[in-house]
């Protein structure tokens, strides 16, 4: 939503980006509860992780200001939120390091490359808001577009290798979706007409069918967490 209001130059998602930033402040406070009353000794890997993001978080604030008064730069805002959530999202590889169990730690690898894809997902999104938005690539945006394709594919492709088969079988369906389709759609409008312009696709309009199809790797991300905590539950139980 910011990408999209920087590149409309402050016309677009007027009313959205501030109703998204009073959801996101109610799940921050959540976090940051959970953080206060949970010691990570045993874990300095994730500990580390999860004090970089804390740091990260506290310049939140002064970021949002920037994107409202405009005056920040589309790829450091990117550089942020991308930063910030990378450390976040690498806790599920680190958490392997202290995994004994073979089947725990391939769901855990599983989980990882399924929110690395999941999250370049977001940052397309990102992205074409802004491209589409301003209705033209940039040399750099174009860039980032096909990079981004890319390392879905990598990382969603890594998902199914590490996958079991009623993980792979969710994630076919996912595959097949019209919320899947719809996004492939305005994607090869996007490639077809990347040097021209004049895409005929509203920012919002790909916004909407972005998130859906976020939406439907988030049903399916909650599928594949449920799944690995049974899969510790188990393991702890059968350990005592």
């Amino acid at each position: 939503m910011s990408a999209g209001y920087l590149g409309s130059g402050g016309t677009k998602f007027i009313a959205e980006l501030p109703a998204q930033r009073g959801r996101t402040d109610e799940l921050l406070t959540r976090w940051t509860a959970y953080q206060a009353q949970t010691s990570f000794a045993q874990y300095p890997d994730i500990a580390s992780e999860t004090q970089a993001a804390a740091a990260a978080l506290a310049r939140l604030q002064q970021l949002r200001k920037s994107v409202t008064d405009q005056s920040a730069p589309l790829g450091d805002v990117l550089k942020y939120y991308t930063g910030t959530i990378a450390l976040l999202l690498a806790v599920p590889a680190e958490a392997s390091a202290y995994a004994n169990d073979p089947s725990t730690v391939k769901k855990l690898l599983a989980y990882h490359a399924f929110l690395q894809g999941k999250e370049r997902a977001g940052i397309e999104r990102a992205v074409l808001s802004n491209v589409f938005a301003r209705d033209a690539f940039t040399p750099e945006l174009f860039a980032r577009f096909m990079q981004l394709m890319s390392e879905q594919n990598a990382f969603l492709g890594s998902f199914r290798e590490y996958a079991d088969g009623e993980r792979k079988a969710l994630y076919q369906g996912f595959v097949d979706s019209q919320e899947n389709k719809a996004v492939l759609q305005m994607r090869e409008v996007a490639l077809a007409r990347s040097a021209t312009g004049e895409f005929g696709i509203a920012a919002e309009d790909w916004f909407k069918a972005a998130t859906a199809r976020i939406n439907a790797l988030k049903t399916l991300e909650d599928a594949i967490s449920a799944s690995l905590g049974d899969l510790t539950q188990q393991v702890s139980d059968q350990a005592h």
